[in-house]
């Protein structure tokens, strides 16, 4: 698969800290931090005013940059970098994932939290071509993450993998589906999606951006407006056929 023209030409155009440092997505503050009060969960989720002002309640925003680092840690930092990269998914108006409320507690009656602050620790100190969790492997290969998926997970190792040259990338599944279209050769289903599987989809976006010299950030970032163009193309030829 070689990434077509018109990608290049995009991804030439888009600045990487207008297109990817600050893409933003709507927040709901108070559903987020209800959850997390309810569910007995020690994080509370901070976001920023459409003035770019840090705050807790109401409605909020997040830009991607603001994952790891830029906004307070009210709670342990690994939970609160998960956290906001669920609400931030959750929130993006081009993003196919859902807004569903993560409970990441291994044993709810007693608000432990084993496995995923050991799963998140392992996730930070290596990439996940160099994960060795051993007894919390699952049976994908990932680390033992209770209420978060692959999607979410790949997000966080995006945040916390800052400056690597293989930095791990957003797995999505709009950019999964046009790399299908494209002619890759796996089957588009982000639930069933192996360590493995994703390691090969982060070496295809990092094998793109060598060869291009376009980060691989805005090279997944055009994966997934095409999948919106194409599916909007089709509803307006459908919709003329009528």
């Amino acid at each position: 698969v070689e990434p077509p023209p018109e990608c290049v030409q995009w991804c030439q155009v888009n600045d990487y800290g207008i297109t990817v440092d600050d893409d933003l997505a709507a927040v709901d503050l108070d559903w987020w931090n209800t959850g997390l009060e309810s569910n007995r969960i020690p994080v509370r989720l901070w976001g920023r005013t459409i003035d770019g002002a840090p705050t807790d309640h109401g409605a909020g925003f997040l830009r991607r940059s603001d994952l790891q680092g830029s906004l307070p840690d009210d709670g342990p930092t690994d939970l609160c970098v998960l956290y906001r990269a669920a609400a931030w998914l959750s929130g993006h108006p081009r993003r196919s994932h859902t807004r569903r409320f993560p409970d990441v507690r291994n044993n709810r009656a007693a608000g432990d939290f084993t496995e995923i602050s050991t799963a998140l620790q392992h996730c930070r100190d290596r990439h996940p071509g160099d994960l060795d969790p051993g007894p919390y492997r699952s049976w994908s290969g990932w680390p033992r993450t209770p209420g978060v998926g692959p999607a979410v997970l790949s997000l966080y190792c995006w945040a916390v993998h800052a400056g690597t040259t293989d930095r791990p990338q957003l797995l999505d599944q709009h950019s999964l589906g046009t790399l299908c279209h494209l002619g890759w050769l796996e089957i588009p289903s982000i639930p069933t999606f192996t360590r493995n599987r994703y390691l090969g989809y982060n070496q295809l976006l990092h094998d793109w951006a060598t060869h291009t010299q376009i980060p691989a950030e805005l090279i997944e970032m055009w994966l997934s407006h095409n999948w919106e163009q194409r599916t909007r193309d089709a509803r307006n030829h459908l919709s003329d056929q009528r």
